[in-house]
């Protein structure tokens, strides 16, 4: 062991003696730091700069110290040495547009827009004003209207004739003792009696009307017209149906007696033009004034049948709107009779109405 440690000092010496033996050229030479290429000669294998595990065998401390032929970093400056990224492009964002005002709904639910103004701009034709005291119509049928004034109008609506109430020459008003109550309890002062009529008969149910054998068709008319007072133009016919017959309570019956009623008519009168189909006075609210008696309201298949008829017929047949009484103290026992002083009351509910017809 001795032996072989003199041995190795002894190589060591002779190493570090042709170390400093070199010439200074050759060390630069190696090592780059002189003035020539600072790359490895031609044909010299540059070693790895991997680095491994120290070797301390030895022979490793016998081998000279490595010349690093590892070119030094260049002194750069910081942006030489990795290259500066180009910032990417700031994205213009574009302008968020000004919301919509919220067109909010009743409840806090989503609204709609706000249906165009009809109001006519300054200067401008708006609607024509509705006239002071004219019904309005509408398609309502067996609804309450208004205490002491008309109630709804019927389903069927003008008539394609295009005549106006004015153009007719005679209106016949058919009905019941009932009927002539009011019509001569002071309407014929509200309308123009030279073109208006009435032809009653008791009882003058709508069943009497459907057979042209039967009495109602021989009666004369009461205050006649002037023109064509034995062929009118226009009839009113103020239906009623018999309370006991229980074989005439449905629409189907009615509209069958409606239709026979109005065929009779037309065969009767060459001139007629239009017929309108007006139900009895109703109490207030469409119901009975008395329980036991229904006789002063209009029941629902009745309104039914003649909306049927008027719109099976929409050049003939109307359904005019709707009366009813401002109260029960107008009917007698419950009607559909009225009492003395509640016949001028009537009166003028279809008088005013009439009087102010187109």
């Amino acid at each position: 062991m001795r032996r072989f440690a003199f041995i190795t000092v002894a190589l060591a010496l002779s190493c570090s003696d042709k170390s400093e033996g070199d010439s200074p050229e050759t060390v630069d030479s190696l090592s780059g730091n002189g003035a020539g290429s600072n790359t490895a000669p031609t044909g010299t294998v540059a070693p790895s700069t991997t680095a491994g595990p120290t070797d301390t065998s030895p022979t490793s401390m016998m081998t000279s110290k490595p010349v690093n032929t590892v070119p030094p970093a260049a002194s750069t400056s910081a942006s030489q040495v990795q290259p500066s990224v180009n910032p990417m492009p700031t994205l213009t964002t574009a302008p968020t547009p000004t919301p919509t005002p919220s067109m909010q709904g009743i409840g806090g639910g989503p609204g709609v827009a706000p249906a165009e103004s009809s109001t006519p701009a300054a200067g401008g034709d708006g609607p024509a004003p509705s006239v002071t005291g004219e019904p309005t119509a509408t398609t309502e049928t067996g609804g309450a209207g208004p205490e002491g004034s008309g109630g709804s109008m019927g389903s069927g609506g003008e008539p394609a004739t295009g005549m106006s109430a004015k153009d007719f020459t005679c209106t016949t008003v058919f009905g019941i003792d009932a009927t002539s109550e009011w019509y001569m309890g002071g309407f014929e002062t509200q309308i123009d009696n030279d073109k208006w009529q009435l032809i009653y008969f008791h009882p003058g149910f709508v069943e009497d009307w459907d057979n042209l054998d039967d009495d109602v068709w021989k009666q004369s008319p009461t205050s006649a017209c002037t023109m064509n007072s034995t062929n009118p133009d226009r009839v009113i016919f103020n239906v009623f149906g018999d309370p006991s017959d229980n074989n005439f309570m449905s629409k189907d019956t009615w509209v069958t007696g409606l239709n026979k009623a109005i065929d009779n008519i037309k065969s009767k009168y060459s001139n007629i033009k239009r017929i309108d189909l007006l139900t009895m006075t109703r109490a207030p609210g469409n119901t009975p004034c008395d329980s036991s008696n229904r006789m002063s309201i209009v029941e629902t298949y009745v309104d039914e049948a003649i909306a049927a008829v008027a719109d099976a017929n929409p050049d003939l047949v109307t359904a005019p709107q709707a009366f009813f009484a401002p109260n029960c103290d107008v009917y007698k026992d419950g009607g559909p009779h009225f009492t003395d002083a509640g016949k001028p009351i009537i009166a003028k509910l279809y008088g005013d109405y009439y009087a102010a017809e187109p």
